[in-house]
């Protein structure tokens, strides 16, 4: 608003009207809730399911004086026309549209539409608005998502909290965020772990490795062992690649975790402020694209200043930019309504956080007038001997940087990992070699953390449809995935621990027990949400969307109601306070089978029999290691200290339970019992195995 006031105040006589501005703050209307709308629905019953009400809005706390204000003004007889201004998007589009519905507006609407803020921009804007009866898809897909979010919401938290027997915020995409993060946990928790070996050479320290694998470590061995082996092919290219695309709201929570170590709710907290002090574009985009009437040159020199970037990197011109589709497109930037997310070229004051986020969102947009990255790739086949009756090949690979391109912009002061290059023929003969089998220990799926989690909402690729294709849907939106994942940790469903997510009980008892409808399906989410994209894009009908989903909304609420379910006590839910998410099991007891629970104080037995799994080797044990050392996995301790002040990692599995002694506060000495341990050493490279 204060750039569209500013444009206009200095550009009077190129815009034939008189305006006069009202700052609308986000949502000034909401939805009534059942219980206000209907005094039945106050109480939390099961045959009070599904709510019936009527959509009915209330003027939201602390918004009373800006709509009294808007009414005012529209029932004032002094103007001819209303100008909506919100965000060029179907968010922007309801919150202002709702608001002039509230207040009874009979006057005409035209729609401001402009996602570039500069002065030249909003002026042709304010020349060329269209009627706002033009947007109404972006309306009714906006509409739609606010009222299935509430029917959802509602409905099925009240369902699962009346039949599970404790307070279960679910909704439309809460449900699958649950499903994904249990998902996880329990593939991490069930995953045994597999050693298998492969062939292996070395000539001149480059590896050479045969992809096949054995289970028996003498098996990747050549039996004999010859002396020398042949060369069958060699490959030497330099690939040139371009910069990466700029950051719409997703890619940039992934890359800010990454480097910042930034929570998805932090950038976007960030990325808010940087926006209204107008030093970046709008922050809510799902948009990767520029316009080709950007004014690049005036961005380039305020973003290399703040940056502090070397200009002499930037060897494209803006013309030659402007003409790249890799980075360019206005009709992408026309449907999704905002352009991606880049400087504005202006400079400010900035806080470490932001000047922190800023410099990743203005090396990405410099980073494009950058040269390519050029890097030479090689690549060889050998096999055994002359290759003679040799059915086994060895690979070498290898790469080098030759010119960092727009790296030496995006990544100042990387350093690139060295490799050992060889310049190799057809038919040449390596020797000396030496032999020896590679070991290949499997590794369990990665925890989700805010990065990862963010990228699969955006795309879940893990996920297969009935004929086994990938799904290429969304789950929820770029503006309110940070906020859906923080609630989710709010209300006791996962937990955020040095930056990885991990499941609470409370997850795995949902899952558990509703866990099979359709709510907490991936591919139905996703359909979901491209069903409500097709009202956007005008291929579907508001009314026919929110129907369907309304009725598959109920059938999932009746279905829960239905169920003959085990409420969870609520000692075992993590939503029940700190002493509960304190109690949670982490597996057997394996002095007395009870039940092994980790505390406030580490992890105790339940029976109190003695047994307390806390520390190995010296070191504190996490929640998670114990939980798979109970379960009999091995478990990789990194860090260890040895005598002479040396650091080591290593395999840790249990194989029973010792005594040991120790001292009480008062004094006295105390019997406990720990885990035996069997333990083996990671093979190191370069070096012989342990």
């Amino acid at each position: 608003m204060r750039e569209i006031r500013s444009a206009y105040n200095e550009s009077r006589a190129s815009v034939p009207m008189e305006i006069d501005f009202l700052a609308q703050a986000g949502h000034l209307i909401g939805l009534v809730m059942p219980g206000d709308a209907d005094p039945k629905y106050k109480k939390w019953t099961a045959s009070n399911l599904p709510i019936t009400v009527d959509y009915s809005y209330q003027v939201l706390k602390g918004k009373e004086k800006l709509v009294k204000d808007i009414s005012a003004a529209v029932h004032s007889g002094q103007y001819d026309v209303v100008i909506h201004a919100g965000d060029p998007d179907q968010e922007g589009e309801l919150l202002v549209r709702e608001t002039l519905e509230y207040v009874n507006n009979t006057l005409p609407v035209k729609r401001f539409w402009s996602n570039d803020i500069t002065h030249p921009a909003i002026i042709k804007a304010l020349n060329s608005m269209k009627d706002d009866s033009e947007y109404d898809d972006l309306y009714g897909a906006a509409l739609t998502r606010q009222h299935l979010d509430y029917e959802f919401g509602l409905n099925i938290t009240r369902a699962a909290t009346v039949k599970l027997g404790d307070i279960y915020r679910l909704g439309r995409v809460k449900a699958p965020v649950i499903r994904m993060i249990v998902d996880r946990e329990r593939a991490i928790r069930d995953y045994v772990e597999k050693v298998t070996f492969k062939k292996r050479f070395t000539y001149m320290k480059a590896e050479f490795v045969c992809e096949k694998e054995f289970e028996d470590k003498k098996d990747a061995m050549p039996s004999p062992v010859p002396a020398f082996c042949t060369v069958t092919e060699f490959k030497d290219q330099v690939k040139s690649t371009k910069a990466p695309k700029l950051f719409k709201l997703s890619t940039l929570q992934v890359e800010a975790h990454k480097e910042l170590k930034f929570p998805a709710a932090k950038t976007l907290s960030v990325l808010q402020r940087l926006y209204e002090k107008q030093l970046t574009s709008y922050p809510r985009s799902d948009c990767e694209y520029i316009s080709g009437n950007t004014d690049l040159t005036s961005i380039v020199k305020g973003a290399s200043a703040v940056t502090g970037t070397d200009t002499r990197l930037l060897t494209r011109s803006p013309r030659e930019v402007l003409s790249d589709k890799t980075y360019v497109n206005d009709k992408a930037i026309a449907k999704e309504g905002h352009t991606a997310i880049i400087p504005t070229g202006k400079q400010g004051a900035m806080d470490q956080d932001e000047t922190r986020l800023y410099g990743l969102i203005a090396r990405r947009f410099l980073a494009v007038f950058a040269s390519p990255k050029k890097t030479r790739h090689l690549s060889a086949k050998a096999l055994e001997g002359d290759g003679k009756g040799c059915p086994d090949v060895y690979i070498y690979k290898a790469s080098k940087i030759l010119e960092p391109g727009y790296e030496a912009v995006l990544y100042p002061g990387k350093k690139e990992k060295e490799e050992i290059l060889l310049s190799l023929e057809k038919g040449q003969t390596l020797e000396p070699v030496e032999f020896s089998p590679k070991e290949c220990v499997s590794k369990p799926p990665s925890r989700y953390n805010d990065g990862s989690l963010i990228k699969a909402l955006d795309n879940p690729e893990d996920y297969k449809d009935e004929s086994g294709s990938k799904v290429n849907y969304q789950i929820g939106t770029p503006a309110t995935r940070a906020n859906i994942i923080e609630d989710c940790i709010k209300c006791g469903y996962f937990r955020r621990e040095k930056g990885v997510f991990y499941a609470e009980a409370k997850a795995e008892h949902v899952i558990d027990t509703i866990g099979d409808t359709v709510l907490f399906d991936i591919t139905t989410s996703g359909q979901w949400e491209e069903s409500l994209d097709g009202v956007r894009n005008g291929e579907k009908q508001a009314l026919s969307v929110e129907k369907k989903l309304k009725e598959q909304c109920d059938s999932v609420t009746m279905d829960i109601i239905g169920r003959d379910l085990e409420k969870m006590s609520k000692g075992d839910s993590a939503a029940g306070g700190e002493k509960n998410s304190e109690s949670n099991s982490v597996g057997k007891c394996p002095k007395c089978d009870g039940d092994v629970r980790y505390g406030k104080f580490g992890a105790y037995c339940s029976q109190k029999c003695g047994f307390t799994p806390g520390k190995a080797f010296g070191k504190v044990l996490t929640r998670n290691q114990i939980t798979d050392i109970l379960a009999g996995k091995k478990v990789l301790l990194r860090g260890l200290r040895s005598k002479n002040g040396k650091n080591y990692d290593m395999y840790v599995r249990m194989v029973g339970v010792e005594p040991y002694e120790y001292t009480d506060k008062s004094g006295k000495k105390v019997q406990g019992f720990g885990i035996k341990y069997e333990t083996s050493f990671p093979e190191r490279k370069g070096k012989k195995e342990r």
